[in-house]
């Protein structure tokens, strides 16, 4: 566990870095007043960019010199260099990152929605086999006038394991339970005996 010590101690390792970073930038950069951001922004997903001083970026935030045109690349961490000399711009490019961030955690949010699509598919289709071989064996015994096992009896009068799934806000619910659905059809079939008078007539197989 991190004492109070080592928080100090690596509070004043990244303060001496940002400073290195900052005497660096003043140096390629000069005046920070003098630049603008361009609006361009590249997100390279992996820090293998370059900023103006030094360091490896995923973020590349593009600025410009207005007096001659110049260009320079900064990253996500130093663009708070500019926060003091010249806020219009610093609020440009903390604007720009703001979007890149929610956007990718957008797209986060539909992959795990996909994610859990599929996994509900899965649930859902193990479900409906085990529905339909419950239903097979009721509706055998339904026609040959024989009194149900018990658990046979209650699985389809006194729970809604055969019924369609009710409704619910989130997909993990939804796959769960699909999954105890076919979990306790399953369990009532395995306990069922091999082979039933209704099911040797009807020629049913499990």
């Amino acid at each position: 566990m991190a004492t109070k010590v080592d928080e100090l101690t690596r509070n004043e390792a990244d303060r001496k870095r940002n400073t290195a970073h900052y005497a660096r930038l003043l140096e390629v950069l000069g005046d920070g007043r003098e630049w603008a951001y361009t609006g361009i922004c590249n997100d390279l997903e992996k820090p293998v960019g370059k900023c103006a001083c030094g360091h490896t970026v995923r973020y590349e935030f593009v600025i410009e010199r207005m007096s001659d045109k110049k260009t320079a690349v900064l990253g996500s961490e130093c663009i708070n260099y500019f926060k003091e000399v010249n806020p219009e711009t610093f609020d440009a490019m903390q604007a720009a990152h703001a979007a890149i961030l929610a956007k990718l955690a957008e797209a986060k949010k539909a992959a795990k929605a996909a994610q859990q699509a599929v996994e509900v598919e899965a649930a859902r289709s193990c479900w409906q086999g085990c529905k339909e071989r419950a239903e097979a064996i009721l509706a055998a015994a339904s026609d040959d006038n024989r009194f149900l096992p018990y658990d046979l009896y209650r699985l389809r009068y006194r729970t809604a394991y055969l019924d369609e799934a009710p409704e619910y806000q989130r997909a993990c619910d939804l796959r769960k339970w699909y999954e105890k659905a076919a979990k306790e059809i399953g369990r009532v079939l395995e306990n069922l005996s091999p082979v039933h008078t209704w099911e040797r007539r009807r020629g049913y197989r499990g």
